[in-house]
């Protein structure tokens, strides 16, 4: 077995980068590893990863002047803030616990600014000298936010005034991809915000996965014989573990017709590029663009069976649906916009990956904590388990610890975030700014100002964006023309927006959401969901067909309440069998 470089990507930077990392070490001494292992029988232990998914990170410690208004934070899908924290715990409760290898699989960063990215350099470094732990990336749709390196900004920072400020890359004027017709000239230039492309982004984190390194055992990656970047690998960091880390980022071009007159506003020196479409699809554009990569897989797992590894696949996208069977549902009902479908995979997608030999696969991407699983019902060959790994940057914070009990056995534990020091530090920057802010104090730790954030983003984002309008207006009478049965005194004791709120963190968290929702409150729903399809609730004249929609709610909300175990579980990697 020898180390291999084949040409990831069309650039002759990164070839050259992979050329020149493999010369620090040679093979003789990987051979000798192996031969020795033969020789005196060596069994490979239990081992165990941690897994982290989309932090986020910004360095608003080092940059201050990086920190997001509280009013954009409440709007957006992660925090932006204090996430920076949370990362630092994350990495602190893993440490603690003796953990030596850990994967991040993809929106290390949120949108790969080049300061932001050498901050994640040096924490990560400090980590490894400290602890001596090894870090394996993989890329996501923020990091790198485009193939080549683009200008970057937003208007929503928080000065020291207390007032948003315009702060970008670059000292032109730009415009924001959602709002391209307000024009912003930057209050203050930062050229370091830029975005790192692939090339640079690689060079940056290149002993962290994407290059060899000369700990590791074995390393290699795919022949790309197409036109899109690939930073995909396979490295064995310790003899008998492979870990595959697959790239499913494909940034397609824009039609030049849909860009319009962009160009002018877009920066100098090689500024935002306006033929690129976001990489967020994942797989569904790997099928169409990077189908290299199944028969890669194919000949990965294929080796690891042969040579008897234990093989760990992730990506930062899902390999198979993560609504808990709610998907058809709510495309029928609520449209393909709804619940993120556009990003949900296409079956095709599991069916390549399945036959490919893949039986486990890890991901993040969409901030959910959730199993999913994928049968071929033709086939005796097993299944296929995805696991969704929740984020540190949301609800419900946590990360989850991979114990490799044996060749077969894989056990997962999913680990909150609960104590997060310093997380409150910037609230005095928020000031008076929203009426939430004086309801920040109070919390207790991390995991309570995550939820208090949630409730926020579900009322601001979610309800408008998923719930069609009848819905939406009928919420507010559902506290109180349909008062819950089980109060003594009649008056209901939850609202429309505390049912919503709820399926949200079902959907999020998971069986974690349990922890947040009174059984009381479940069971007062559940009552509820039995009275409207027993016609004992009756809409008013002026609402028909919200009857239909309290109907796919109710669907909707048993399909979250109601996913496989994503908590502590199991996987039997051979078989794809999900244990209990």
């Amino acid at each position: 077995m020898v180390m291999k470089t084949t040409n990831c990507t069309n650039s002759t930077n990164f070839q050259s980068y992979a050329l020149m990392a493999t010369a620090r070490f040679g093979r003789k001494l990987m051979l000798i590893c192996l031969f020795c292992a033969f020789l005196f029988g060596i069994e490979v232990q239990a081992q165990r990863i941690a897994i982290i998914s989309d932090p986020h990170f910004q360095d608003v410690v080092g940059h201050p002047e990086l920190v997001r208004t509280w009013e954009s934070q409440a709007r957006s899908t992660r925090l932006f803030n204090e996430n920076y924290f949370a990362f630092l715990a994350a990495l602190d409760d893993a440490a603690q616990r003796g953990i030596k290898l850990v994967i991040l699989s993809g929106d290390l960063t949120d949108n790969g600014q080049e300061l932001t990215c050498q901050a994640v350099t040096r924490i990560l470094r400090g980590y490894e000298q400290q602890y001596g732990m090894r870090f394996f990336m993989t890329t996501g749709n923020h990091d790198p936010n485009y193939p080549v390196v683009s200008h970057w900004g937003q208007k929503d920072f928080l000065g020291a005034d207390g007032q948003p400020r315009v702060i970008y890359s670059d000292s032109c004027q730009f415009f924001l991809p959602n709002k391209p017709q307000e024009i912003l000239t930057p209050d203050t230039v930062v050229p370091s915000l830029r975005c790192l492309g692939y090339p640079e982004l690689i060079q940056e984190w290149h002993d962290f996965g994407f290059l060899p390194h000369e700990g590791d055992v074995y390393w290699e990656h795919p022949d790309n014989p197409t036109t899109y970047p690939d930073a995909s690998y396979l490295v064995e960091p310790e003899p008998g573990l492979w870990l595959l880390s697959i790239d499913g980022s494909v940034h397609t071009h824009k039609e030049a017709a849909s860009v319009g007159n962009q160009t002018p506003l877009l920066g100098r020196g090689g500024g935002r590029p306006p033929l690129y479409n976001g990489s967020w699809p994942g797989y569904n554009n790997v099928m169409a663009y990077k189908p290299f990569l199944v028969d890669w897989v194919r000949s990965v797992v294929r080796r690891s069976q042969e040579q008897g590894k234990r093989l760990v696949v992730f990506s930062h996208y899902p390999l198979l649906d993560f609504n808990n069977g709610a998907t058809d549902i709510v495309r029928e009902a609520w449209g393909e916009k709804a619940f993120d479908l556009t990003r949900v995979p296409k079956p095709e997608v599991a069916e390549a990956f399945y036959e490919a030999g893949v039986r486990l696969h890890i991901a993040g991407h969409m901030h959910v904590n959730q199993t999913g699983i994928y049968r071929n019902e033709g086939s005796r060959r097993g299944s296929l388990v995805n696991v969704q790994v929740p984020t540190v940057a949301g609800y419900m914070p946590a990360y989850k610890i991979l114990t490799i009990e044996n060749d077969s056995i894989y056990d997962f534990q999913t680990v909150r975030i609960d104590s997060v020091p310093g997380y409150d530090a910037l609230f005095p920057r928020y000031g008076n700014l929203s009426p939430l802010t004086s309801r920040l104090s109070p919390l207790n730790n991390y995991r309570q100002f995550c939820s208090q954030w949630f409730t926020e983003l579900v009322a601001n984002r979610f309800v408008k964006q998923d719930l069609p309008q009848k819905l939406q207006d009928f919420l507010p009478q559902i506290g109180g023309a349909y008062a819950d049965a089980s109060s003594p005194s009649g008056e209901a004791t939850w609202t429309g927006l505390d049912l919503v709120t709820d399926l949200y963190r079902l959907r999020f968290a998971g069986s974690l959401a349990l922890s947040e929702i009174p059984q009381a409150r479940l069971q007062a729903y559940e009552d509820f969901f039995s009275r409207c399809q027993g016609d004992e609730v009756h809409p008013r004249s002026g609402e028909r067909g919200v009857r239909s929609e309290i109907s796919v709610l109710d669907e909707v909300f048993h399909c979250m309440l109601n996913g496989l175990p994503d908590n502590h579980f199991r996987v039997n990697v051979r078989t794809g069998e999900l244990l209990h």
